[in-house]
């Protein structure tokens, strides 16, 4: 069974690297035109490298923190109430599958931004984080969706520690209001960026 499990662990190995260094498309976007982020940004560059995550405060200014903050709160109001009135552990889809709940989870969503605050489609789409992911990956990187979530503290929340999946990704995250441990801030740990041997089997185990 062993050996099974590690023959076709090569297989994956092999399809992995092919997939995301070898393939047509991974080359094509390569060789592609890409966005690239200011100098200024360059220490925080080679801390995301080295640690895999890096911190930018003040990057937004205090106006559009506080019109980002005006625009979603009625939405994310609407999402406690839903949360309050339901005894739905699972999924709950509505209004067009733009919000997300999943209670045990410590965490309310709402995608597609752009359909409640159209300006958010410049913020994503932001030169410099765009050319962060573009030479962190050494490839042309395409935004994919934005979302706004509100947290609420719970043991486990998030889903515990984890990897969404083996394909490469880039997240950032624009703070709304400050963050201190009593508000379950993000959680990180520090150089699990690194493709290693042992995080390759998790992601196979992942498949």
């Amino acid at each position: 069974m062993k050996r099974f499990i590690n023959r076709y662990f090569i297989i994956f190995l092999i399809y992995y690297f092919y997939k995301h260094y070898f393939s047509l498309r991974s080359l094509k976007l390569r060789f592609s035109k890409k966005e690239v982020f200011d100098k200024i940004y360059k220490n925080n560059f080679e801390e995301l490298k080295l640690k895999g995550f890096t911190k930018i405060p003040n990057y937004y200014s205090n106006s559009l923190i506080e019109k980002l903050n005006c625009c979603f709160k009625p939405i994310l109001d609407q999402l406690d109430e839903a949360i309050l009135n339901t005894k739905n552990e699972q999924l709950i889809f509505f209004d067009d599958n733009r919000k997300m709940i999943k209670k045990e989870f410590g965490y309310s969503r709402i995608y597609d931004l752009e359909h409640y605050f159209p300006e958010f489609e410049k913020i994503r789409l932001d030169s410099n984080i765009l050319g962060f992911a573009n030479a962190y990956y050494g490839m042309k990187c395409y935004s994919y969706h934005a979302l706004v979530q509100k947290t609420t503290p719970v043991i486990g929340g998030g889903q515990g520690w984890h990897y969404d999946d083996f394909e490469p990704r880039f997240k950032i995250i624009i703070y709304l209001k400050d963050v201190e441990i009593e508000n379950g801030p993000f959680s990180y740990i520090e150089g699990s960026n690194k493709l290693t041997l042992k995080k390759l089997r998790k992601f196979f185990k992942m498949r």
